[in-house]
């Protein structure tokens, strides 16, 4: 896991809220990378417009 990533408790407005690993698992996080479109950095952002293949 990424070390900057944070618990939801400790997120910034300005941070990435692309979650990292399952909400069960204790150790669950958000990337926590400075925002820049929406809710998400630039690679989150680019990676929530991918689409899935058919």
């Amino acid at each position: 896991m990424d070390s900057a990533a944070l618990a939801v408790e400790v997120l910034l407005p300005r941070d990435c809220r692309w979650p990292i690993g399952d909400v069960a698992d204790p150790t669950f996080r958000f990337c926590s990378q400075t925002r820049v479109r929406g809710v998400y950095c630039a690679t989150h952002w680019s990676a929530s417009r991918t689409r899935a293949p058919r």
